[in-house]
């Protein structure tokens, strides 16, 4: 564990923290800001092995045993950049030692608990390794900590481990001058949707500025599906300050895309302020035609001016059955979405006491309720989640059963 009580900061987009522990020898040197879970030094890279932490070589290293398990060695820094970081570049050395043993222990890291993939190292390769890679779909806010976990265990293989370690670490605040879009999956869930004047939520994204002031001058929406463009009498995205797409302002409208392509709202002149983070509806009004057909929206293309724009984008398959008046199905359902650990529904129909289970991904029922449904308006349930995990909402009412998966991130 690191003795040194100032944690270090990154300060500028840009600017990158450095670190090469080229003053590593003991527990009093290992440098501020890192500690490891095993919390023993016991020598020389490359020497004896019993199970701890080596250096004395420019190296932050371990030894594993059959009793060490999962190991952590952790960076933290704190956000001094005065904006939110929503990218880091990070890179490091990946090292190994005694090789001629033939038990591999390898590195998983995590960025604030997210498995960052492009960042593994295994001592199957001799090294060093040059390890680097631009990760995204973070959100951390000035004065927050950023946490980098470097986790192994002693590795497949037979016999006695290698040693495994890293140096050279490098870590930077990425300011983009074109976006960055990840695709969150399906956090919305399939529906239903109510023909005429009513108009359906198809994706939600969530916005975040930084940099700059951003102009906002165009949006395109790719679009995928077997709808056809005399299905849909009307596109609108409107922009709002929380996921609930009721409180949300309309931005601006088009027709149906011809070749039902894509859809583009051009023209916007739309300024969003430096460290805002804004969520964007794509709605679509359907005329009574749209029977049993689908429709996907992927992540939009978005041209600005100026600035930065990250999007967390929210999307999934819909399945569209308009009411026929002459026979009872299809049936109209409430239309579902999720934003972290709250719930939204948007009814049709009234009903009073509708109710609510949410199972973890092997079944089991974690929580239960019941909430009220009003007439297209938006209901939303938090959920005391506590972990980060796959979960599934299950609504009940008088005419349907819906399910509904969503990923819960802390």
């Amino acid at each position: 564990m690191s003795l040194f009580s100032q944690t270090p900061a990154l300060t500028q987009f840009g600017q990158a923290y450095q670190q090469n522990f080229s003053s590593f020898q003991s527990l009093s040197t290992l440098p501020p800001g890192w500690t490891c879970s095993f919390n023993q030094y016991l020598g020389n890279w490359g020497d004896g092995s019993s199970g701890g932490m080596r250096g004395n070589a420019s190296v932050f290293g371990f030894q594993h045993t059959a009793t060490t398990g999962l190991v952590t060695q952790k960076l933290e820094l704190i956000n001094q950049t005065g904006q939110p970081i929503f990218a880091l570049e990070i890179k490091y050395t990946g090292r190994s030692e005694r090789n001629t043993l033939v038990r591999y222990p390898e590195y998983e890291v995590f960025v604030q608990g997210q498995l960052a993939s492009a960042l593994a190292y295994s001592t199957t390769s001799t090294g060093p390794d040059s390890i680097s890679a631009i990760v995204s779909g973070l959100s951390i806010p000035p004065g927050d900590t950023i946490i980098i976990e470097w986790k192994s265990e002693r590795g497949g293989g037979t016999g006695a481990s290698r040693q495994i370690g890293l140096s050279d670490v490098s870590v930077s605040a990425e300011s983009f001058g074109a976006l960055i879009a990840q695709d969150f999956g399906a956090k919305v869930g399939s529906r239903s949707v109510v023909n005429g004047s009513h108009f359906n939520l198809i994706q939600m994204s969530e916005l975040s500025i930084s940099g700059s002031d951003v102009e906002l001058s165009s949006i395109t929406y790719p679009l995928q599906g077997s709808f056809s463009s005399g299905s849909i009498d009307q596109f609108r995205i409107k922009l709002g300050n929380t996921p609930n797409a009721d409180s949300a302002t309309i931005l601006a409208t088009s027709n149906s895309n011809a070749n039902l392509l894509a859809v583009e709202f051009s023209n916007l002149n739309h300024i969003m302020a430096n460290g805002q983070r804004k969520f964007l509806f794509l709605e679509a009004r359907m005329n009574s035609s749209f029977l049993n057909q689908t429709i996907r929206a992927k992540t939009p293309l978005i041209t600005i001016d100026s600035g930065n724009v990250y999007i967390q984008n929210h999307d999934a398959d819909f399945v569209f059955m308009n009411q026929i008046s002459t026979i009872e199905f299809p049936r109209l359902k409430p239309q579902i979405y999720s934003h972290e650990n709250v719930v939204f529904i948007k009814s049709p129909y009234q009903q009073n006491a509708a109710q609510w289970q949410v199972f973890d991904g092997s079944g089991k029922k974690l929580l239960e309720g019941v909430v009220d449904l009003q007439t297209d308006k938006t209901n939303s349930v938090t959920l005391p989640l506590s972990r980060t995990a796959s979960y599934i909402f299950v609504l009940t009412d008088n005419q349907n059963r819906i399910t509904h998966r969503f990923i819960f991130t802390k």
